[in-house]
């Protein structure tokens, strides 16, 4: 009788521990996710408002905020592009080809209108690892994009590539093709 009674309670013992176990990883994780919510909005009011400043050409201040929005959530891409932008309009071509470099790396999609001139930045700051980047990035998502806009401007950015992979053939065909559906 005490055997069986003992290993009840030590099943019960090991299920209960268990469960504190996975209570308090559980709580953790909450802990954790509420954290990179509240990071996150507080990164995005922080870009909104630096766009805002950008645009009332209160450098200082927009600076300030991109900034802190990248120390805030270091892996948010959009901190990183939007200081890069920022930089542009500055004239910080080295400042504004690593911050654009280090949104690739993070994921960004390169394919809107602020990035159109992000290659031949690169290439102008002398930072032929992201200008690299940049063309790789920019290839791939050529190869997936019916845009005529797009596919205009990413050719024109590529056609100045001299990188691995970049077929100038290929991409005078494209273009000469989009030119006759037009």
């Amino acid at each position: 009788a005490i055997t069986p009674a003992s290993l009840v309670i030590a099943a019960l013992l090991v299920g209960t521990a268990v469960s504190v176990w996975h209570a308090i990883r559980a709580t953790r994780a909450q802990a954790a996710a509420d954290d990179f919510v509240v990071k996150l909005k507080e990164t995005n009011v922080l870009l909104h408002s630096a766009r805002a400043n950008t645009d009332e050409q209160r450098w200082s201040l927009a600076h300030s905020q991109y900034t802190t929005a990248t120390e805030l959530l270091p892996e948010h891409y959009l901190a990183w592009s939007g200081r890069g932008s920022l930089y542009v309009r500055l004239g910080l071509w080295d400042l504004a080809a690593d911050d654009y470099a280090r949104a690739l790396d993070l994921g960004a999609p390169a394919n809107n209108p602020a990035w159109w001139g992000v290659p031949q930045l690169c290439r102008y700051a002398g930072d032929e690892q992201a200008f690299a980047v940049v063309c790789d990035t920019l290839q791939a998502q050529l190869e997936r994009s019916d845009d005529p806009m797009f596919v205009t401007m990413t050719i024109r950015s590529l056609s100045l590539s001299d990188v691995d992979g970049v077929d100038h053939a290929a991409l005078a065909a494209r273009m000469e093709e989009l030119m006759a559906n037009q």
